[in-house]
């Protein structure tokens, strides 16, 4: 052991000229560098550096002055009082010193203001035909059944859209939720060009929607002079947009003595809106009203219940006499696209309707007859199986969107003309067991159809996937409208109200003014 009475050992200095060893100094050395130490980091020696090194001396990581080895405590002492006095001068006094003035960040740059295009007055009239094609396999109705299986399913945007375009969407929607709602509405009247059509002279904009979509796909007969009955299902159509349409319709193609016949169910529950209520009172005396409300058995009008399905399943055939009605019409929605909610959720939300509403379209319309119902987003699986299902339960579809429907959302509407299957009892009760597994905790309802289904039959998959991107490019561009509106409320309308009304009244046969 060392001891102070020891003179080598007394006469060691305190601060050695070789500093402890430090990552710093090994950071981002190499092999070369240390050649005499063939990478052996415990041998590590800061002073055997390789002489062709560039890193400067003064650069180097010291924790403690270097000293010369002569040197001792007192000098050390006085050394350091030095360099307090230099840092002292160094730096002034904090009232020395003056404010430095700091710019506020500019303003972010206004949406870039893009010349309007030139007004698209066409609609998707593209049908898909089931079976028309090599890649198009139309199945048997006991084919059908047997490919529906509930099943877990995972959310793929490129599988019938695409990712890029999806997230886009999104990220303007997320956006455009972030202004006032005031504000919000106003950028989207004023960037919509259809907006000024209204809801004209029914009770709302719904009523508009199935008037563009029936000048379209000839949904009502064009003349009916012949006094024959048009009969038609209204589900979910509170408060009655569709049915008073239909009525007024069918009495202008008569001559004004057209005769038609209606089925509705809509919810009626105490919590529900009285909006969502049916109110055909309106409807001018002069046109006949012949509709029979249906609330199911339980009063509350809700399809989900599979004993309300069946309930109006009997009162259409009976009044029917088991034949069926021409038409069923579906609108109902489980999100209110206008509100605060989130815009994507909305195909969520409707998937379970939807399928209810097939269900109960399938227990009333007549074989050869005519299905429109209201979809949203077609990403999910479970959304493209709905979907699939009507494509192979109809000689054709067509998925739209009518000029009248806004174009900032994803609302959009299939048109199915000739169905297959009149009353297929077997495939009813299959779907109605889909539906039962949304009340199983223990079951995720995914999907009802295996997805490989869907990827074999090219045409299908292809026509959905296209329609997907078309709509939402143009509802990127609707939404990139709606921006440059809200960063100038004053900026002028593109495109002249009056013409566009005007044009479109015409082409729907619809009476100006009202």
């Amino acid at each position: 052991m060392y001891t102070d009475a020891d003179p080598d050992y007394r006469d060691t200095p305190v601060y050695s000229g070789i500093p402890p060893p430090s990552l710093r100094d090994i950071q981002g050395s190499s092999r070369s560098r240390y050649n005499d130490q063939q990478g052996d980091l415990s041998r590590y020696n800061p002073q055997s550096r390789h002489p062709s090194s560039t890193r400067n001396d003064d650069m180097r990581y010291n924790p403690y002055p270097t000293h010369n080895q002569g040197i001792r405590h007192a000098d050390n002492r006085s050394h350091y009082q030095q360099q307090q006095q230099q840092q002292q001068q160094q730096y002034p006094a904090s009232s020395q010193l003056h404010p430095v003035a700091v710019e506020a960040p500019p303003p972010p740059p206004l949406p870039v203001s893009k010349p309007a295009p030139k007004l698209d007055m066409r609609t998707s009239t593209d049908f898909l035909d089931c079976g028309k094609e090599d890649t198009s396999t139309q199945l048997s109705l006991v084919d059908l059944l047997s490919h529906i299986h509930v099943a877990p399913a995972q959310v793929d945007y490129d599988f019938l859209c695409s990712n890029d375009l999806v997230r886009t969407a999104m990220e303007l929607r997320i956006k455009g939720r972030q202004v006032p709602d005031d504000v919000r509405a106003l950028a989207k009247t004023r960037s919509n060009p259809f907006d000024c059509i209204g809801k004209h002279i029914f009770m709302n904009r719904d009523a508009m929607k199935l008037a563009a979509l029936d000048a379209t796909f000839h949904l009502t007969p064009a003349e009916n002079h012949s006094g024959k009955m048009f009969t038609f299902a209204d589900l979910c159509g509170g408060p009655g947009g569709f049915s008073e349409y239909l009525f007024w319709r069918v009495h202008q193609s008569g001559g004004g003595g057209g005769q038609a016949r209606g089925y509705g169910m809509t919810l009626q529950s105490s919590s529900t809106p009285d909006h969502s209520h049916w109110h055909l009172e309106n409807i001018p005396s002069n046109i006949t009203v012949n509709f029979t409300q249906v609330d199911g058995i339980d009063g509350t009008g809700n399809l989900y219940k599979k004993a309300n399905i069946l309930e109006f399943d009997a009162v259409v055939s009976n009044n029917t006499k088991k034949r069926g009605v021409d038409l069923v019409v579906a609108d109902g929605c489980q999100q209110d696209e206008s509100s605060s909610s989130s815009n994507e959720s909305s195909e969520t939300g409707s998937g379970r309707l939807i399928l209810c509403q097939i269900i109960t379209m399938l227990t009333c319309l007549k074989q050869d007859g005519s299905f429109v119902c209201k979809f949203f987003d077609i990403f999910e699986e479970f959304s493209a199986d709905l979907v699939w299902l009507l494509y192979q339960l109809f000689d054709a579809i067509c998925i739209t969107k009518p000029l009248t429907s806004d174009p900032s959302n994803s609302e959009r509407y299939i048109v199915c003309k000739k169905l297959r299957f009149q009353h297929p009892t077997k495939l009813i009760d299959a779907l109605l067991s889909v539906n039962d597994a949304f009340d199983d905790q223990d079951q995720h309802v995914g999907c009802f159809v295996p997805r490989h289904i869907l990827e074999k039959d090219e045409a299908f998959s292809d026509y959905v996937k296209m329609r997907n991107m078309k709509f939402l490019l143009k509802q990127i561009d609707a939404l990139e409208q709606m921006e440059t509106y809200i960063a100038d409320p004053n900026r002028p309308m593109a495109y002249s109200e009056a013409k566009v009304q005007n044009q479109c009244l015409q082409e729907w046969n619809l009476q100006a003014g009202g």
